[in-house]
């Protein structure tokens, strides 16, 4: 008897060592779509850098750092862009006065591919303006080829020279795109290197806001690695059984991916969208489902946004976005998705805008004075919204 009981147990223990592991939730398998998308990116930026070797010093070589590549990827079908820092982490050179010590430096790496082109990289250097006063970004591109010059704007908070005496070693970067301005803009964030020490000695936080490369300039080519259309292949096994209130557009859905925040829009065949004359016309639509978290170096963050919307639930990770009308003018609420969304998660603050320009896009700029709350434009249609998040 007690050998038949072994011969259970063994059984058993077998049985159980042989069942399926439970399978990943839709977030933990969007997170593993981008992590590979991130990886991608990277590898395509190495080429772009390794494609200016001649006009890149030698201090933006490779350091020894763990520190991720401060990188964005804006894709949408018609248009793929994506920026990066020309060096290898960590931030090379030292900031002590300002915007002054930035002069000379490369601060731009972008890489462009537009319809029937292959990637088109670019480099920008900060220079003084040739006009007496200000900056300008110097735009390099193919060998041979007249660099050209685009204004920047430049905003500062806070004020460099610590007043405790301390340094301030940690230097943050990121970099954000508007594909409706066609802007590019990198805020570096100079901050103690002990938080302990923000309180008594805040960051100071620089923001350089220009055009991208010119059309006119011809840019280096490379070899493009990233798949954003398997990406969203892989989004929309993942999002797109579930109900919605409309049927979502053909892909390619608009994408940004950057270092520390993902977010994917899916568009609606919305008819209250497809020829609005004024912005009351759209008041109260549902425009897209939303997909939108932060990625934080360490795979987990505090810093989750009003009601947690930049963290979403794994099981259920989508929202809904509809733009309400109120006395300031605007703002959109994100929504529990189903086929009737009424469980509001959140409200931001928006403008909103007719656009007769076609396709669909997101863009995200970062807040000089609140770097954690980017501002978001979503255009879908000709609908273009510009969302505040906090």
């Amino acid at each position: 008897m007690k050998r038949y009981v072994g011969l259970l147990g063994l059984l058993a223990l077998l049985s159980a060592g042989c069942s399926p592991a439970p399978s990943a939730t839709p977030g933990e398998q969007i997170r593993s779509a981008e992590d590979q998308l991130l990886g991608e990116a990277n590898a395509t930026m190495d080429g772009a850098l390794n494609a200016f070797s001649d006009l890149a010093p030698a201090s933006a070589a490779a350091q020894a750092s763990t520190e991720e590549r401060p990188m964005l990827l804006a894709y949408n079908g018609a248009e793929k862009v994506l920026i990066g820092g020309p060096w290898r982490p960590p931030f090379p050179w030292p900031i002590n006065t300002g915007i002054e010590d930035l002069v000379g430096k490369p601060l731009f790496l972008v890489a462009e591919k537009a319809p029937n082109t292959g990637l088109m990289t670019y480099l920008g250097v900060l220079r003084r303006s040739s006009r007496g006063t200000g900056y300008e970004v110097e735009w390099y591109g193919r060998q041979g080829s007249q660099p050209v010059r685009t204004p920047v704007v430049v905003q500062q908070d806070g004020q460099l020279g610590s007043p405790t005496g301390k340094e301030k070693p940690k230097i943050k970067i990121r970099f954000s795109f508007n594909p409706i301005t066609k802007e590019v803009d990198i805020i570096i964030i100079i901050e103690p290197k002990d938080p302990k020490d923000n309180l008594d000695d805040p960051p100071v936080n620089l923001r350089l806001v220009t055009s991208k490369p010119p059309r006119e300039l011809p840019g280096r080519p490379i070899e493009d690695r990233t798949n954003p259309e398997g990406f969203l292949a892989r989004f929309k096994e993942i999002c797109c059984g579930r109900p919605k209130p409309f049927p979502p557009i053909k892909e390619p859905w608009p994408i940004l991916l950057r270092n520390d925040l993902t977010m994917v829009a899916v568009p609606y065949e919305n008819p209250k969208l497809n020829a609005p004359r004024t912005i009351d016309d759209v008041m109260n639509a549902d425009v897209a489902l939303l997909y939108m978290r932060k990625r934080p170096p360490t795979g987990t963050t505090t810093d989750c946004g009003p009601m947690g919307v930049w963290c979403p639930p794994d099981r259920d990770p989508f929202y809904n976005l509809r733009v309400r009308p109120d006395r300031q003018g605007g703002h959109v609420t994100l929504l529990r998705m189903a086929d009737r969304p009424i469980e509001e998660i959140a409200r931001f603050p928006a403008e909103f805008s007719i656009s007769d320009q076609p396709g669909y896009a997101i863009g995200i700029e970062d807040d000089v004075a609140a770097p954690e709350a980017p501002l978001l434009t979503i255009k879908t249609r000709s609908l273009q919204s510009r969302m505040q998040t906090k």
